[in-house]
């Protein structure tokens, strides 16, 4: 149910060697395009993206900060909303590998993290979180793929992690995004947002 991936190995990369893409023909299906950069997140406030709504979207993300929370198909009162939460180096410390160039310490992977536990308000049972690691270099943001098509969450990170969701929202207007730095002030560097088109003829 999820997307095809395209996977390489990168040769060398001791620290993520693989690299995950989704096919570029699916950029033959986006539609309608809403572009917003350079948006501070202030922490603790939720930052509700009015002119960006839907249920099939492919959103080009890249946000720096500590922990933001992305909130997708979400209801105005988030009474639905499915969360994709990162976390920057807060994973495991990479003891087999030495530490890189130019860092005195040994490197710790960031998270990504897809809860559905609120994303309906039917008798679907949740699972529990989906949660990854990824490595990210000191200075590297979040650069994310998040696809929304409908019923099923998925987001490629860096191109070096991808997981994703069953999501079952059952309210008309669950169909909002939003962001919340959870731990200090972050910035939205960059959102380019898509209407995903059907893949079945009409």
């Amino acid at each position: 149910m999820t997307l095809p991936r395209r996977i390489t190995f990168v040769e060398g990369d001791k620290y993520a060697p693989l690299r995950f893409e989704p096919p570029v023909t699916i950029q033959s299906l986006r539609g309608k395009k809403v572009s917003v950069e350079n948006i501070k997140l202030p922490a603790e406030k939720e930052i509700v993206l009015e002119n960006i709504q839907g249920r099939s979207l492919e959103l080009e993300m890249e946000i720096s900060g500590e922990t933001v929370e992305i909130n997708v198909l979400r209801s105005p009162d988030k009474e639905e909303t499915t969360r994709i939460v990162l976390m920057k180096e807060r994973g495991l410390r990479r003891n087999e590998l030495p530490a890189p160039p130019n860092m005195t310490r040994k490197p710790r992977n960031s998270t990504v993290t897809i809860d559905n536990s609120m994303s309906s308000v039917l008798n679907a049972s949740p699972r529990p979180p989906e949660t990854a690691e990824v490595y990210l270099e000191e200075n590297e943001n979040f650069k994310l793929r998040l696809f929304v098509d409908r019923s099923i969450v998925e987001v490629f990170v860096n191109s070096k992690q991808v997981l994703a969701v069953r999501a079952y929202p059952g309210r008309e207007d669950s169909d909002r995004m939003s962001l919340l730095s959870r731990e200090g002030d972050a910035e939205l560097i960059l959102l380019n947002a898509w209407q995903m088109r059907s893949i079945w003829p009409e």
